[in-house]
């Protein structure tokens, strides 16, 4: 199953909140018909003063949470690294008399991927 990642797209919304909060409150304190912003404002803005679209999120995780994920993906494919490097080493376990270079070449190369992975 094929997934496509919003992850960065979440990043910039959240990025961009703050700053358009900050000028929306700046301008609003000005006015006394917009003292108070309801909760009845939709969660996306048409265009702003400069007649730019603009998305803002009215509630934002924390960034720690982006982290956690990006943490749990890279777990996830450690972990189905691990089954691949666990089948490799029982695969070389049987006993042959062939060349067995390219296998152990491979297993070499997927336990680095692994050490680089966690190192990271």
């Amino acid at each position: 199953m094929a997934t496509r990642s919003r992850t960065f797209l979440f990043v910039q919304y959240r990025n961009s909140f703050g700053h358009a909060q900050r000028r929306k409150r700046s301008m609003l304190a000005g006015s006394a018909a917009h003292s108070k912003v309801t909760e009845e404002e939709g969660l996306i803005e048409q265009t702003n003063d400069e007649g730019e679209m603009v998305i803002e999120l009215a509630h934002l995780p924390p960034r720690w949470v982006d982290l956690v994920e990006d943490v749990g993906e890279q777990m996830d494919d450690i972990a189905r690294k691990i089954k691949r490097l666990e089948a490799l080493h029982k695969k070389h376990l049987l006993p042959g008399f062939d060349d067995r270079s390219a296998e152990e070449r491979e297993i070499n190369m997927l336990t680095q991927e692994i050490t680089g992975q966690f190192r990271s």
